[in-house]
């Protein structure tokens, strides 16, 4: 049974993530391909259909689909597809050698990392856009940044750029 089509926010969300990567490909140097929707992952005879990934390994790039593990990858989450992410999906990649291993969720407004470390999936980082109420003193509270090395020394994801298109459509 297919599952449904993306909604707006979802390719939103990915959009700028998407961004994000570009611009700090351009202002780095940093040397790493980029796929947004429609080209399949496959890791051991097993093939996906990631929302986003990066690429360090450009000769394993096919016309339609990348051999092997990609160096990051994105899910959003969505009802129908939460379990699988976090299942299947994060078993395949640990197995496969994916470096880091990003989980969206547009409900929660937030992000995991799933860092590779000695061949398993850890969590490395957790953020998420505080609640609306939230006082600005209770901030401290809230990781909104995260840095990685795995595309490049650097690369930054921001909470707030993650959902910034977002706020009024949630």
């Amino acid at each position: 049974m297919p599952l449904p089509r993306p909604h707006f926010i979802h390719n939103q969300i990915l959009k700028n993530i998407w961004l994000g990567w570009e611009t700090f490909k351009e202002t780095s140097n940093a040397k790493f391909g980029i796929s947004f929707l429609g080209i399949d992952v496959i890791i051991d005879k097993k093939r996906f259909l990631p929302d986003l990934f990066a690429m360090t390994d450009k000769s394993r790039l096919h016309d339609s689909y990348y051999s092997g593990a990609p160096t990051l990858v994105v899910q959003v989450q969505t009802p129908p597809t939460a379990k699988y992410n976090l299942t299947v999906k994060k078993d395949l990649y640990e197995k496969g050698g994916v470096k880091e291993y990003w989980v969206v969720s547009p409900e929660e407004q937030s992000l995991t990392v799933w860092k590779n470390v000695g061949g398993k999936l850890e969590i490395a980082a957790y953020m998420r856009v505080p609640p609306s109420d939230t006082s600005i003193d209770d901030y401290d509270e809230y990781t909104t940044l995260y840095t990685t090395d795995v595309l490049g020394q650097g690369l930054q994801v921001d909470i707030w750029e993650i959902f910034d298109s977002t706020k009024d459509l949630l």
